[in-house]
């Protein structure tokens, strides 16, 4: 149907069929139309569980973390967490996981102390 200004555009009444489209070359559900009152479009997250993510997420940060502190065995949780752009407190989780699998250790007092790797991951 063209416009007022006598064009028309052939992307017009197409977005859902490309929506879908989208969606299913990037391996994600199909969304939801909802058409009753406002149309509304639900868009459902993958099969992959957000824990399983959390946990995929928590491991690459723990590699990061090991690398900083390869680096610098003085590093502070704050620049750490600067440095990977999580917070300070994921970065104090992370540290204490590592702390129990026997992976670092700290040496020294809190503010002059320095990290040091002692297992493997």
């Amino acid at each position: 149907m063209p416009f007022p200004d006598g064009t028309c555009n052939p992307q017009v009444g197409s977005g859902i069929g490309r929506i879908r489209d989208l969606m299913n070359t990037a391996g994600l559900p199909e969304p939801v139309f909802q058409k009753e009152g406002m149309f509304t479009v639900i868009f459902l997250r993958s099969e992959k569980n957000a824990q399983e993510s959390a946990q995929e997420n928590a491991q690459e940060n723990a590699q990061e973390i090991l690398k900083l502190i390869s680096r610098n065995g003085s590093i502070t949780t704050a620049e750490m967490a600067k440095a990977i752009g999580i917070s300070r407190r994921t970065v104090s989780k992370i540290i204490a996981e590592l702390k129990i699998k026997g992976i670092i250790k700290r040496d020294g007092p809190t503010k002059s102390g320095k990290w040091e790797i002692i297992g493997e991951n």
